[in-house]
């Protein structure tokens, strides 16, 4: 009999566990984006914490070709001083090892923008090459390594350094400014207390291109204007980064404070909020940041929408639902605790653990005092509202697609009538445009990247869309999402039409080719099957096919067996969804006419579709017929 073998219970020290397992830590190894921005957090805090730091500076033009980023402050300095405990300088505690760092004990109006990150100690681990350099001062010397005490009286402009080559501690010692810059063949401007430089380790990523977004940069001088009072000079790549951040016609800033006695402490956030409303109700616009990162979603965002409807149904007496077109509005969060959804940070669902009923009395008292001293341009607001929602309640769903349909010329809809879900091509030969019609912000987020915004517009599903087959025209112009699908479309639906008014030479369903996305796609085909046959009678109804797997070269798509195409013995990449996809990839499959697989939809199958969107009997049959149902026991009842 074979002995069985025994569990071998293995652990990882840093940098091997992030180094194995770096999606764990960044999310994916596409780009080193994640690893770029841990570092300049640090520098963010540095000017949001010290008031000596009042200089940042960022070099990505040498990283992005295989050299070094670089990013440094005058702050106070990593500090240099030996930790007791561990017998190595604080800063190799903080760049070295995981959960280090000096933002886990914080009093509650400390903000720390990196508090949610990986930390800098993960851009060390996924980097070729990793240095940090410390300016010496005279209230760290004499706490230091050796070298640093002994060259201290004698060198000049002296730097404590320590390098790590893929998150291994190669060196460390003190050295002048000028010797380091050329013993590492680095560039740093003067007078910086604290230097990070590093190099992603191409091993690791896929490309060593790192990104950051500039908006964050004029968040943190809003930040520091409105919140803090202060004054900071920012440069990337030798140049000097002027805030191009213009708030709306109104502002307020909003300090919430509630007591925890769970916690025993306050939860403190502090909002800054800049508002306007729209005169002809055309554009609705939100944006936003917690803690001067870019975060266009989440509790910050609904708080607003929130706090504005309530103080203006309030204020104003208003009976009807149609409170937010025209709003628009930036907001942005200090909190010293905060938490995303991902390492992407994408969405806050956190804000020091505060409530919305904790929350929004604070800020609709605050909408409230704009609207009392600023009656007489609300008023005309609200009786703008009136006359939408009195329209609404007055005309019937083909009323509403003639009106769609008789706000187009020659395919050129006026752009304040689309859908805020959907992000419109630009040229004005739309026979030429294409619509993606995709599933969720994630994948619309991917696709918007990489498109070609002349020719290519992309429609944002955000709900499930109606099973439309049985429902009559009212019932569908009601829903949200099959609304935006004919407004954008602007041809109109079988009943009324006109095909010379398409906005889009080809309709584009590109939902994730898995079960739910097969599912969003079979209901939108539905939809356009019943109610805009035209579109599929001129060939203008297209599935966008994507790859479920990847092995080298090879593509597995749906209804392909991966076993007769994959070397199962091999490594291979499972594709969930456009969300997870990389840019490069997003160009081949959906928008590269060569290389893309593009399914056009004919009218020859549709009696089948609409039997198996409308009969549950015809469903069980498919599924029996594909082994997704079975009889294992031989009773004849599936």
């Amino acid at each position: 009999m074979t002995k069985e073998k025994e569990i071998n219970i293995i652990s990882l020290d840093f940098p091997e566990c992030v180094r194995l397992r770096p999606g764990m830590y960044v999310g994916g190894i596409e780009k080193p984006d994640v690893i770029l921005r841990e570092a300049i957090d640090n520098t963010v805090d540095e000017l949001m914490g010290s008031i000596s730091c009042n200089k940042v500076d960022i070099q990505l033009k040498d990283g992005k070709k295989g050299g070094w980023y670089v990013i440094s402050d005058n702050g106070r300095g990593i500090p240099i001083i030996m930790d007791e405990e561990k017998n190595i300088t604080k800063c190799e505690l903080a760049v070295g090892s995981l959960h280090a760092g000096s933002k886990f004990k914080k009093e509650a109006d400390d903000i720390a923008v990196g508090l949610n990150g990986v930390g800098v100690s993960c851009t060390n681990a996924l980097s070729s090459q990793f240095l940090v350099m410390v300016r010496v001062k005279n209230d760290t010397w004499d706490r230091s390594i050796q070298e640093v005490k002994e060259k201290w009286p004698n060198t000049g402009n002296l730097y404590y350094y320590i390098y790590f080559e893929k998150g291994i501690k190669i060196k460390e010692g003190a050295d002048s400014f000028d010797n380091l810059l050329r013993m590492f063949n680095v560039t740093a401007p003067t007078g910086m207390s604290t230097i990070v430089a590093f190099i992603p380790d191409a091993e690791i990523w896929e490309s060593i291109h790192a990104d950051y977004n500039k908006k964050s940069l004029a968040y943190i001088r809003v930040v520091l204007d409105k919140f803090y009072n202060k004054k900071a000079e920012i440069i990337i790549d030798g140049e000097s980064v002027d805030s191009h951040f213009e708030p709306y016609k109104f502002e307020f800033l909003k300090k919430v404070t509630a007591f925890s006695n769970k916690e025993n402490r306050n939860k403190v956030a502090q909002f800054y909020i800049n508002f306007d409303v729209d005169k002809d109700l055309s554009i609705s616009e939100e944006s936003g940041s917690v803690n001067s990162l870019v975060v266009n979603r989440g509790l910050h965002i609904d708080w607003t929408k929130m706090a504005f409807a309530d103080a203006l149904r309030n204020h104003y007496n208003i009976q009807h639902d149609y409170l937010l077109p025209g709003f628009k509005f930036n907001v942005i969060c200090l909190t010293a605790n905060m938490d995303f959804n991902s390492q992407t940070k994408e969405r806050c669902v956190k804000i020091d653990g505060l409530q919305g009923y904790e929350v929004l009395p604070d800020l609709i008292c605050e909408f409230h005092n704009i609207f009392a001293k600023n009656d007489d341009y609300f008023k005309d607001h609200v009786a703008r509202l009136q006359e939408l929602a009195d329209s609404y309640m007055k005309i019937s769903a083909m009323e509403k697609v003639k009106q769609i349909v008789g706000t187009v010329e020659g395919g050129n809809r006026v752009r304040s009538k689309i859908p805020s879900s959907v992000k419109d091509a630009s040229s004005n030969n739309r026979s030429d445009c294409e619509l993606f019609i995709c599933e969720g912000r994630s994948a619309s987020g991917t696709m918007l990247k990489v498109r070609n915004p002349e020719i290519h517009a992309i429609l944002e599903l955000r709900g499930v869309p109606l099973n439309a087959i049985n429902l009559d025209l009212d019932t569908i112009m009601e829903n949200e999402e099959m609304n935006s699908i004919v407004t954008c479309i602007g041809a109109g639906v079988n009943e009324y039409f006109r095909i010379e008014n398409c906005r889009y030479g080809k309709i584009i369903l590109a939902a994730d080719s898995d079960v739910d996305g097969e599912r969003i796609n079979s209901m939108i085909l539905g939809f356009i099957a019943r109610k805009m046959t035209f579109l599929i009678d001129n060939g203008m109804t297209y599935i966008a096919l994507a790859p479920l797997y990847h092995q080298g070269n090879t593509y597995v798509y749906p209804g392909e067996d991966p076993k007769s195409k994959l070397d199962m013995s091999k490594a291979f990449k499972r594709y969930k969804g456009i969300g997870e996809i990389n840019v490069a990839e997003a160009k081949d499959f959906y928008f590269d006419e060569n290389k893309r697989n593009l399914i056009q939809v004919t009218s020859a199958n549709l009696g089948y579709v609409f039997e198996l969107l409308t009969m549950s009997s015809s469903r069980k049959d498919l599924m029996v017929n594909q082994g997704i149902i079975t009889d294992p026991y031989n009773t004849g009842i599936v």
